[in-house]
């Protein structure tokens, strides 16, 4: 078969236009294979996170209420997860489909590790040498014939084993008979060597299994390194996509914040301008109320003013001719005229003294204080 992944397309014989669709096509159709991939796991990785945390029993009826799906289909995806997705560091090289997934993923599930390793590595240098995806029955065959090859190592080390234990069984009776013939001299000596011969095979086995512990160990910090490259690569991503929307929505509301501390600037601004201009209206308008008490007070006095002087002046009208009177009554008249005469001065004096206070009054109303209660909306409101 050719090995496809080893030869690379010549795209210098194609006129620009077509080699770079080709390439873009390329890219393209690489990146919609992984992301079938990644689908996959990323359903199988909430499938399990769901059933977690969902009360015991109830999994079920939620995949079938909320996807049609029966369990089997379920359980499909959370195989392939839990296989697959921490022991794959090429996702191309895998199928694309869910059923070959699983088929994988169910050849890997019982197997040791390095029989683990060995499907891995056999499905991806098949899909190398045939340049897409297997099919589930490749990767079925490729399960069977590793496993079987697997089985059958096993097989022939179980054999190399049983002999070996024959072989140490007859050596052993060969021992017996030669410990019987030198008990009696040597059981001691064989006792201690016996025991030191025991002790140096439990530290040969001690040894050994440090190593295999070792390179275990080793094998484990390698993987762990992978994923944890993995996942701090995926982590990234996603913190930086994250941040990238709070810094949006931070922009937005510090642009929301802006724009009501502007209008909330302008309001107060408003506000303080009618205060100021309630504050002036309130003043002027004392201003005119207090003229207008004094005007009042002052036209009273000179109402009761000028009434006393009417009837003053009355009075003096409706006395006689005092030369038509005797002198007897012009000496009983003479009294009461100078009383009257008396009231008219007074009353003509007080009424001289209110016009001239009405006067200063209207005097200190000028102008510009008639304008200012109009202003004040006290004779005539606008409307704002």
């Amino acid at each position: 078969m050719t090995n496809l992944s080893m030869e690379k397309f010549d795209y210098s014989a194609l006129d620009t236009s077509t080699a770079s669709l080709a390439k873009e096509s390329a890219i393209e159709i690489k990146a919609r294979e992984k992301a079938i991939w990644e689908n996959i796991i990323e359903i199988g990785n909430s499938l399990i996170e769901v059933k977690n945390a969902l009360p015991y029993g109830t999994f079920e009826s939620w995949i079938k209420s909320e996807f049609k799906w029966s369990k089997m289909t379920a359980s499909k995806y959370i195989k392939v997860a839990k296989e697959i997705e921490p022991k794959v560091k090429d996702s191309l090289l895998l199928p694309n489909s869910l059923e070959s997934l699983y088929r994988l993923a169910s050849g890997l599930s019982n197997s040791d590790e390095e029989t683990k390793e060995q499907i891995l590595s056999k499905v991806e240098s098949k899909t190398q040498e045939k340049g897409k995806a297997l099919t589930e029955k490749e990767i079925k065959e490729i399960t069977a014939k590793i496993k079987s090859e697997y089985e059958a190592r096993i097989s022939i080390l179980e054999g190399q084993l049983e002999q070996t234990e024959i072989e140490s069984d007859s050596r052993l009776t060969q021992l017996v008979k030669v410990e019987s013939t030198l008990r009696f001299k040597e059981e001691r000596y064989e006792a201690q060597n016996q025991t030191i011969k025991e002790m140096e095979d439990k530290k040969q086995l001690f040894f050994d299994k440090e190593l295999e512990l070792a390179q275990q160990k080793k094998e484990l910090g390698d993987r762990q390194v992978e994923i944890d490259t993995l996942i701090d690569k995926k982590a990234k991503l996603l913190a930086q996509e994250e941040i990238d929307r709070e810094k949006a929505r931070l922009l937005g509301k510090e642009q929301e914040l802006e724009e009501q501390i502007r209008k909330t600037k302008n309001e107060l601004k408003e506000a303080k301008k009618l205060r100021g201009e309630a504050e002036t209206d309130a003043y002027r308008l004392k201003k005119f109320v207090n003229w207008m008490g004094a005007l009042e007070t002052f036209t009273e006095n000179i109402n009761e003013n000028s009434l006393e002087l009417f009837r003053a002046i009355n009075s003096l009208q409706s006395l006689p001719d005092l030369s038509i009177l005797t002198q007897e009554d012009q000496k009983i008249v003479s009294p009461q005229i100078r009383i009257l005469i008396e009231q008219y001065d007074e009353a003509r004096i007080n009424y001289g003294k209110a016009t001239q206070k009405i006067t200063q009054l209207l005097n200190q109303l000028n102008l510009n204080t008639f304008n200012d209660v109009i202003e004040a909306e006290v004779i005539m409101p606008k409307k704002r």
